[in-house]
């Protein structure tokens, strides 16, 4: 009997040592975490914008036990800033932000912006077991249009009739291929009428890279004739005209209004006079009574081309720039 009863005795205690063991592994804390990020991020670096963004992250602990949590990121070589480290208490979530900056100008394009959530301590100990989880998001650089117009010469001349051409280059200043839309007003006199020109585009559009550029040669075709404004210099009658080219960026007309600039041009008109013998003389008389009277000669000349300076002047004063207005 007594053998049986020692038996059973160390069995039964057996048995006792392997609950109390399970419930122990039982009553081990497991580390978990649960990560969301609200994407997409979406970035304006066009000229004078914050170029920077931020996103909104939720950690949650699902465990019974505090937590402190790691978070690393990685925003594909663009600068961030985010938390080290965050403390969540047991069944709790916390929020917190990325914020990422990116360069002005950089070209429109979708990046990758990667947010890693690890366990680093569970209950003030190293936990268990590994826990960790991730989640990847869009970082959109947005597309902005900006454009650019110059040229060599501004000033021209042609006799009546005469077929010329006008140079300009225009040049995209946005961060993705954009279509520039050209347009042309003018030739006007003083008073904005037209002078009679036969104006043509090689085209209306002109699709261009970020940065590119390209010159346009704009062919023109002077009317027949002076105007009756046209004033005269020796034996040539000439007429004074303003014209504006102007080119706009395609894709900002999309949103907010149409990014563009201009530029003025000057376009003197000439017509020779032709005048018989006795004009002739009758008109040499009369300059050089009109040159005594002005004080000597060549001053009827000094006075023409001081009053195209004039007009020159107060036609670029009146020109105006389009602000510039990205939003």
């Amino acid at each position: 009997m007594t053998g049986r009863r020692m038996h059973v005795i160390l069995l039964v205690l057996a048995l006792m040592l392997v609950c109390s063991s399970q419930s122990i592994q039982a009553q081990q804390p497991g580390a978990s975490v649960k990560l969301d990020c609200a994407g997409p991020l979406n970035i304006d670096v066009y000229p004078g914008s914050t170029k920077s963004g931020f996103i909104t992250c939720t950690v949650e602990n699902p465990t019974s036990f505090t937590e402190k949590i790691d978070i690393e990121v990685d925003s594909s070589n663009l600068s961030h800033a985010a938390p080290g480290s965050i403390q969540v208490g047991p069944g709790e979530s916390e929020d917190f932000q990325i914020s990422v900056r990116a360069d002005e100008g950089m070209l429109a394009q979708s990046l990758t912006l990667t947010v890693q959530a690890t366990v680093v301590e569970i209950s003030g100990a190293p936990p268990p077991n590994v826990a960790e989880d991730d989640e990847e998001e869009v970082i959109n650089i947005l597309q902005y249009g900006d454009v650019a117009i110059s040229a060599d010469l501004v000033m021209f001349s042609s006799n009546v009739g005469e077929e010329f051409s006008i140079e300009f280059t225009i040049r995209n200043d946005g961060n993705s291929e954009d279509t520039l839309q050209l347009t042309a007003s003018g030739p006007f006199d003083e008073d904005m009428k037209s002078a009679g020109y036969t104006v043509s585009f090689p085209s209306n559009s002109i699709r261009l890279a970020p940065g590119a550029s390209e010159t346009v040669a704009i062919q023109l075709k002077a009317p027949n004739q002076v105007t009756s404004n046209a004033y005269q210099m020796d034996s040539v009658l000439q007429d004074m005209f303003g014209m504006e080219f102007s080119v706009a960026s395609e894709f900002s007309c999309k949103d907010s209004g149409c990014i563009s600039e201009s530029l003025n041009f000057i376009i003197i008109l000439e017509e020779e006079i032709v005048a018989s013998n006795d004009a002739k003389q009758d008109d040499a008389s009369s300059d050089e009574g009109f040159s005594s009277l002005l004080g000597g000669d060549g001053m009827t000349e000094e006075i023409g081309v001081a009053s195209l300076m004039v007009i020159v002047l107060v036609f670029f004063i009146s020109a105006r720039k389009p602000p510039r207005n990205f939003e």
